[in-house]
């Protein structure tokens, strides 16, 4: 593996992060598709200083601090770099974004988790086909042309390594490996199974964890972990009878902030203090949502939003959401049941 860095930003050995990506714009512009507006960039900014400032609350008397970053600026970086490569390279990226700013093809990818929360596997992302099928689509379009991934980052390695594998079992030749930030695990798996050029922009060698701020806002597009099953070899989102695709988010009551999201396991009682700041941080957008479009937005109002906006669930729930239930009051239930 030939590793190329471009400007890396190391933090003092003794101090650790907690990296936060502002991603609330990008994913909010799915609401678009459904003719409904959103906030402007100085509301969304403030719904994501809340969420920074309650991480930070939790990792108090830790060393560890928010490493808070805006996404646009990563997304260029990688974009710049993925401008230099060959013509005849195909780019390829799990980020809608990251693809459709180099007319690339943007892969439909996700970690699967069945109702209990465990992952099964590495799947589709509601509204897409099967991962093999995906790949099978672009090795169509190749025409002995190679293609080269371009990432905001990579964690643990797995979704890169399941993705070479897949690949390499096509025929399909992987050129280059653009990552706006690389981990320490995820560095040891790509140097045992990729021999091509590497650009990372960020080693973050002392990060804890690593997460996109909309994933702890739930009833936004692309939030929490998809819910879903194994058809064959292949793993597929779960969708209810008109097509409404499952998800748990990254807080309580729905999924599990500590496990998940790198939260201090000491620190459990902090973890659903976080989760009450989300929660109120979520029905102040939706009610901001709800001022601009001068309308109540109920749940089926925004399920099929571009990228998708899954039903939030957790494991222990007993039926679905009504569809016609307004947002906000949802909310309002969660924030009263972990009060």
């Amino acid at each position: 593996m030939k590793t190329k860095e471009a400007t890396r930003k190391d933090l003092p050995h003794h101090h650790q992060s907690y990296i936060l990506t502002r991603t609330l714009d990008i994913q909010l512009s799915g609401f678009k598709s459904l003719g409904l507006q959103v906030p402007n960039e100085v509301f969304v900014k403030e719904i994501e200083d809340g969420i920074a400032v309650a991480l930070q609350d939790v990792f108090t008397g830790i060393n560890v601090s928010i490493d808070d970053k805006s996404f646009g600026p990563i997304c260029e970086k990688i974009i710049e770099e993925a401008n230099k490569v060959s013509e005849k390279d195909l780019i390829v990226s799990t980020s809608p974004m990251i693809a459709y700013q180099l007319d690339g093809i943007a892969l439909g990818i996700s970690r699967i988790i069945d109702l209990n929360g465990d992952i099964i596997g590495i799947g589709a992302r509601p509204g897409f086909n099967s991962v093999r099928k995906q790949l099978e689509s672009i090795s169509q379009k190749l025409q002995e042309r190679s293609i080269v991934f371009a990432e905001d980052g990579a964690f643990t390695g797995s979704t890169m390594s399941f993705l070479l594998k897949e690949t390499s079992r096509l025929g399909i030749k992987v050129e280059k490996i653009i990552l706006g930030i690389l981990f320490p695990e995820a560095e040891e798996v790509l140097k045992g199974i990729f021999n091509e050029d590497l650009v990372v922009f960020e080693k973050a060698t002392e990060a804890v964890d690593w997460m996109p701020s909309h994933d702890f806002l739930p009833f936004t597009p692309n939030c929490g972990r998809t819910v879903g099953h194994q058809f064959g070899v292949n793993y597929l989102p779960t969708y209810l009878h008109d097509g409404t695709s499952l998800s748990m988010p990254y807080i309580f009551p729905y999924g599990d902030p500590v496990s998940w999201a790198g939260l201090p396991i000491e620190k459990r009682g902090a973890a659903y203090e976080f989760s009450r700041k989300c929660l109120t941080l979520t029905i102040a957008l939706f009610k901001e949502i709800e001022h601009l479009n001068k309308k109540r937005i109920v749940v089926g109002d925004i399920l099929h939003s571009h990228p998708r906006t899954s039903l939030p669930i957790s494991g222990t729930q007993q039926d679905y959401l009504d569809l016609t239930e307004r947002i906000v009051d949802v909310l309002n239930g969660d924030l009263e049941f972990l009060s």
